[in-house]
């Protein structure tokens, strides 16, 4: 709730107008029953068509002068609602974009979002309600008993009850209902994982024909997700039918005390009517408070897991490097995922300097493309010290394994709006990718995710992207996998000429790091062996291996 609160601040005079002119309609609703029971008792009792006719004209002021501040409580609900909500939802999408990739690989990326659609959606909808309803719901049933007491002291204690009863009954509900929709949602983010992960991989899915099982995967996590939602709405779904149940069987006693009364003498005609309108009243703003309830639970639960992710702590980074000889420098870095002894990269040492190629080689799983993470500065290492030339990180252009591609122009997806690439930036860039071959007009529309480019084509605009913004440090993590061997020796051919640029090559194929002044053998986390190709050929017996295995298999 103070999270929420935090950002009504800057609406506060627009959050304070809402429910203001509900309290001022709430007035007026709150004296029609004794206007009506006026004109019963004085206007038709006395047959007195001028008074009749004065309390209508005063209703039907009654009913305009609410309209208006009804009218103008919703305008400011909903203006509040949609403003704080999008402040929340620009806050959230900002800090998402200061996070670490360790920090979105901690949370998720469907439990963000779900954080930036559907629970913003749900504080939405539950601000919006609560600035109508929240004071004005209960200011209707105070008001009702305290309108009661004017006309019966006795009977009235029917409505205190009435409310003391249901008012318990809610606290309660509201209580269970709050952890039950917290689960809800949580289940919710493991089956949006599931729709992502299925329509993402489709092709695999149906290429190693695993639909079935895809199917029952997300059957199973949906089967969870409508047990958790069927919990929930027992909780919440009793609330309304208990509580019209609760006030009709007061109505009822009220009807029949009223009865009483009115044979004593005690009670008037007009009066019984007023008692029964303001235990309608009741009803009416109970069964809306109830509902209310309902949807302030789904937006508290909501609103803490929208804190929890701006509250969340970027994981550190380095704001003052230590300064070195080299362009970079790593001293025994080690690295983990889960910030365990579960090292992804153990006791890492190299440097790079200005104009120098380094080739990472190893087998799969050997933490090449985390070592080229630390180098971008994706990650930031759990141990050791990374240092630069004037302590200043230089400019990195990074492509990562895992090319991705947006709707738009060929040149919109190699400069993403960046203010410092050219036209001309653009067009030496197609060149060295070697992407001019596919790429006749830089004004070519591609589709969602590039997907009418063939895999090399993504791969070329996504090396084209990293090297426009002329990098100090160009890395390519295993760019040319899904290259031709003619392209793929153009390419390297075109990169080893860019020589005022420092280039980490990343690859499983050692004829496209053999040209590297330097080539780093990864093995386990760790660097087991270093040097040029020649010297690798004679002192690694992994890298020997690696070379006999490809060699062997390119003249097959």
């Amino acid at each position: 709730m103070k999270f929420i609160l935090e950002y009504m601040k800057k609406y506060k005079i627009q959050c304070l107008i809402g429910p203001l002119f509900k309290v001022f309609e709430v007035v007026f609703e709150l004296l029609v029953p004794l206007i009506i029971k006026n004109i019963i008792d004085k206007g038709i009792g006395n047959n007195d068509s001028s008074y009749v006719k004065q309390s209508v004209i005063l209703l039907i002021v009654f009913a305009i002068v609410g309209f208006s501040c009804t009218l103008l409580a919703q305008y400011m609900s909903a203006f509040s609602a949609i403003n704080i909500c999008s402040d929340m939802r620009e806050d959230t999408f900002s800090k998402v974009l200061s996070f670490r990739s360790k920090d979105i690989d901690k949370l998720g990326t469907s439990r963000l979002l779900t954080t930036l659609t559907s629970d913003i959606n749900q504080i939405q909808v539950g601000i919006n309600l609560a600035l109508r309803l929240l004071l004005r719901s209960p200011f209707v049933v105070l008001g009702a008993v305290i309108m009661a007491f004017t006309i019966d002291m006795k009977i009235s204690l029917l409505y205190v009850a009435v409310v003391a009863i249901l008012a318990v009954i809610i606290a309660l509900n509201f209580r269970r209902s709050l952890p039950a929709y917290k689960a809800v949602r949580s289940e919710l983010d493991n089956v949006v994982t599931e729709t992502d992960d299925g329509l993402n991989g489709v092709r695999v899915i149906r290429g190693f024909t695993q639909t079935d099982n895809e199917t029952k995967n997300f059957k199973v996590h949906t089967d969870k997700l409508n047990k958790l939602q069927r919990a929930s709405a027992k909780i919440t779904t009793i609330l309304n039918p208990l509580t019209f149940l609760i006030v009709n069987l007061f109505l009822c006693i009220l009807i029949y005390t009223g009865a009483i009364e009115f044979g004593n003498g005690n009670l008037s005609q007009g009066e019984i009517i007023a008692l029964y309108n303001y235990m309608g009243q009741i009803l009416v703003e109970l069964i809306k408070l109830t509902n209310l309830i309902v949807q302030i639970s789904r937006a508290l639960a909501c609103s803490n897991r929208v804190s929890s992710v701006i509250e969340t702590p970027v994981s550190s980074v380095i704001d003052t490097y230590g300064a070195s000889e080299e362009l970079l420098n790593f001293n025994k870095v080690s690295f983990s995922y889960n910030d365990d002894d579960s090292y992804a990269l153990k006791d890492i040492s190299l440097s790079l300097r200005k104009g120098e190629s380094i080739g990472i080689i190893g087998k799969t799983g050997s933490g090449k493309s985390t070592l080229g993470a630390l180098i971008a500065r994706s990650y930031m290492p759990s141990e050791g010290e990374i240092t630069y030339a004037d302590g200043t990180p230089p400019k990195i252009g990074y492509t990562m394994q895992k090319t991705r591609l947006f709707s738009g122009t060929v040149e919109y997806n190699i400069k993403l709006d960046r203010e410092d690439i050219t036209s001309e930036d653009v067009d030496l860039a197609i060149d060295i990718s070697c992407a001019g071959d596919f790429v006749k007009s830089k004004d070519m529309e591609l589709t969602e995710s590039g997907k009418n480019l063939s895999g090399g084509q993504r791969q070329r605009l996504n090396i084209a992207r990293a090297v426009a913004s002329k990098p100090q440090i160009l890395i390519l993590d295993d760019a040319s996998a899904s290259l031709d061997a003619i392209t793929e020796n153009k390419l390297i051919e075109k990169i080893n000429s860019m020589t005022e640029m420092s280039k980490v090559i990343i690859s499983q194929k050692i004829k496209s790091v053999k040209n590297c002044d330097k080539i780093i053998v990864l093995d386990e986390g760790s660097i087991v062996d270093c040097g040029d190709h020649e010297t690798l050929l004679k002192n690694s017996d992994i890298y020997k291996e690696m070379y006999a295995l490809q060699t062997k298999e390119a003249t097959v």
